[in-house]
Formats: C-alpha cells, sequence, structure tokens
C-alpha cells in the first residue's frame, strides 16, 4: 500500500507544474506505528506533499492523545519539518520520552499545528500506538524449584526467564490476493517477549510460555488481521454478514480494541539443544482438520465480544461467524501447514530452533501464513537473554 501511495505522489510529483489541485500533507510510517513507552526505538515518518513549492516549506506537528489525559509521553524530532524548495518530501522521527506511566495501550495522533504556507492542509492524522512497559509475574516456589531441577540436571532456562528482548526478520514473498498483500517485502522487528514457565511444565517436560508478544510477532499479526478484516474496505466490509458482526459487536477500522499474543509449551531439549515449539492440536485448516503449525494462542477483544454472543446461543452472531463474518484469528491465521509446502514450489523452509546459553541466544525459524496470503511468511526470531 505505501508504494502504491508513493507512486502516485511521485506521478503528481513528476507533473507539479500541471497539477493545480489542493496540496496535502501526507504522513507515511516507515514500518511499525508501535511501540513500547520504555523501548529507545525511533519511529520514522514520511512527510510527503502533494506536489513540490517553489519556496521552502515549514511544518510545525503536535500530538493529540485520544486515549487518555496523559501527555508528554511521545517526543518529535525534527520539528517544525523543513520541505525544501523544488522537493515534495522530508523526514519527522518519533521516540518514547521513556517516562515508563501508563498503564494501557494509548493511542497518540500526529497532527499538523502550523504551516508557513497556509493553503497546506493534512490529509489524515497518522496514528500511533504506545504500548505500556511488559509486566512480569513473580515467579512461585514451586516454580522456582522446578527451574533449579532443570538447572541440576544440566538444563538452565532462567536466561529466558522474564523480559527477553526480541529481533524479528520477516520475508514475505508478495503474491497475495488482497492489495496488503501483492508487494514482497523484507522487515525487521525489534521488541520484548514475556516469557515464563509454562503451567504445563514438570520435572521430565521443561516447558516455558511466551505470554506476551509471542515471537515478537504480536503487532504484525494483528495488523494482518485487521487487513484480511476490518481494513479490507473492497471486500469484507462490503458483505452482508461481516457488516452483521460489525453491527452486532460495535466493530470498526476506529474501535479501541486489544490484542494479544500468547504461545504455550515450549519444551527443551537439553541434548539436542532445540526447542520443540510445532503442534498439531490447535491450527485447522480451511476444511477444519487439524495442521502442523506454530500453536499461537490470540486474546482478541472484537472475538471476545462475538464468542459471548456465540455462546449464548444468539443466532444472528452464529450465522455471521460461520457465514464470512468471523474475526476469530484461528480462522485467518495459521491455515497451512508447516511440516511440508503446502503453497507448492513456495516460499516455505523447514523449521528450526536451537539455544545456546554461552552466547545468550535462542533462535526458530519458522513459516506461518494467513487466509489471503497466497504463500508463506519467513520468520527468523532471535531472542537474547538479558543474562548475557
Amino acid at each position: 500500500m505505501l508504494s502504491i501511495v508513493l507512486g502516485a505522489f511521485a506521478s503528481c510529483s513528476d507533473n507539479n507544474d500541471d497539477y493545480e489541485g489542493i496540496n496535502e500533507v501526507f504522513l507515511l510510517a516507515d514500518g511499525e506505528k508501535t511501540l513500547i513507552e520504555s523501548e529507545e526505538k525511533i519511529i520514522d515518518i514520511t512527510v510527503q506533499l502533494t506536489r513540490s513549492m517553489k519556496e521552502d516549506i515549514s511544518l510545525t506537528f503536535e500530538f493529540v492523545n485520544k486515549t487518555s489525559d496523559i501527555q508528554n509521553i511521545l517526543e518529535l524530532e525534527n520539528n517544525p519539518v523543513l520541505v525544501k524548495a523544488g522537493e515534495n518530501t522530508a523526514k519527522l522521527k518519533v521516540k518514547s520520552q521513556l517516562k515508563e506511566v501508563l498503564a494501557q495501550n494509548t493511542v497518540f495522533a500526529i497532527q499538523l499545528a502550523s504551516s508557513s504556507n497556509q493553503d497546506i492542509i493534512l490529509n489524515t492524522p497518522l496514528e500511533l500506538t504506545v504500548k505500556p512497559d511488559p509486566k512480569f509475574t513473580a515467579l512461585t516456589e514451586d516454580q522456582v524449584n522446578l527451574l533449579n531441577t532443570y538447572k541440576n540436571n544440566g538444563l538452565d532456562l532462567n536466561p529466558w526467564i522474564g523480559i527477553i528482548p526480541v529481533e524479528v526478520k520477516i520475508t514475505f514473498p508478495g503474491g497475495g490476493y488482497l492489495g496488503p498483500f501483492t508487494e514482497k517485502y523484507e522487515r525487521v522487528i525489534n521488541g520484548k517477549t514475556i516469557i515464563t514457565l509454562s503451567e504445563h511444565a514438570t520435572a521430565n517436560t521443561p516447558a516455558l510460555v511466551m505470554t506476551e508478544n509471542a515471537m515478537g510477532l504480536e503487532e504484525y499479526i494483528y495488523e494482518i488481521l485487521k487487513q484480511e478484516t476490518i481494513l479490507d474496505t473492497e471486500f469484507w466490509t462490503e458483505q452482508p454478514m461481516p457488516q452483521q458482526t460489525m453491527q452486532l459487536i460495535n466493530l470498526s477500522s476506529s474501535s479501541e480494541e486489544t490484542f494479544k499474543l500468547a504461545l504455550d509449551s515450549l519444551v527443551f531439549d537439553k541434548d539436542k539443544k532445540s526447542i520443540n515449539f510445532v503442534r498439531s492440536d490447535k491450527a485447522k485448516d480451511s476444511y477444519g482438520d487439524h495442521i502442523a503449525a506454530v500453536g499461537f494462542d490470540y486474546q482478541y477483544s472484537a472475538w471476545d465480544r462475538m464468542k459471548k454472543l456465540i455462546d449464548e446461543g444468539n443466532q444472528d452472531a452464529i450465522d455471521a461467524d460461520e457465514q464470512g463474518g468471523s474475526v476469530n484469528p484461528d480462522n485467518y491465521i495459521n491455515i497451512t501447514a508447516i511440516d511440508e509446502d503446502g503453497w507448492y514450489e513456495s516460499n516455505w523452509i523447514e523449521t528450526s530452533s536451537s539455544f545456546n546459553n554461552e552466547t545468550g541466544e535462542m533462535k526458530f525459524v519458522f513459516n506461518f501464513d494467513h487466509a489471503n496470503a497466497g504463500d508463506y511468511i519467513k520468520a527468523e526470531v532471535t531472542f537474547t537473554s538479558p543474562l548475557k
């Protein structure tokens, strides 16, 4: 979508002398639009004018908090932005002020506060989501004892317990069935994942669970889910059953929702230095049959509301869910087995994993897909222990 928009702008800028319409400012995030409040992460934003001007243009931006009264969480760099004469792009940077005061996800909109040319207007404010710092629940005495049992047997899992930094390299070959999934791309995502001892762990089964931002993919998969549903204004939102769903649970592209991604039962093999994380009892294909896949658990507020109606026997909700209006993440994410090439001559790679306490790295390589992907997405995930 970004390349299409920029392409359209480039076309306009090549014909500046002919274009006499409104000169608008577009704000385009170069990648993820989410950051954790404690992250020293910078979000780069392209400031794009419909057409260049004969004089320098100064644009001043400001934040508007859309979900609470808390202010001064984010900071703008390069503000005011100077778009030089004859050019139509510039850069704006956003970073957290690292105050660590948020208790919930908070949305900030970047708006145009003033311009040296009053005829220039902002097309649409750019919304960024700031997440509060992850909270790690202290281990119980029984969990500490179990970890000590593993350590005495030669397997130290302590480096992987806590809030663990993660880097994900995403490779998507393109060729999908909706606009956002047609172009190939590579992307690097940095974040933090909460990892603790699984409730399924025993003395003979050393197992961990990623309770938040599993594999570093929480925001990425949430964006895919939205693009498959409420952001698909060409198909999904135009159909009767999705419209029924949206009305039943008051869902829209602007409704405030929460999404969490977890992954349980990562079983460690101390001899092979590997982790078993692929399951065959969770994900299902389009026929309803179980398939081998990374067994993500989803907590999505829109699906929670819809499932409540379904469980209560609401026939409208049941019909909408079964006839194309589902918002259940399981119906969109991981629909093709990854133990073999289900897309045939595709982006498929063999799943692998490893951990090394000496280097402080834990790695996973795997595929996953979604309903309109048209191919596998490859994820290369590296966790770095803060104990090293």
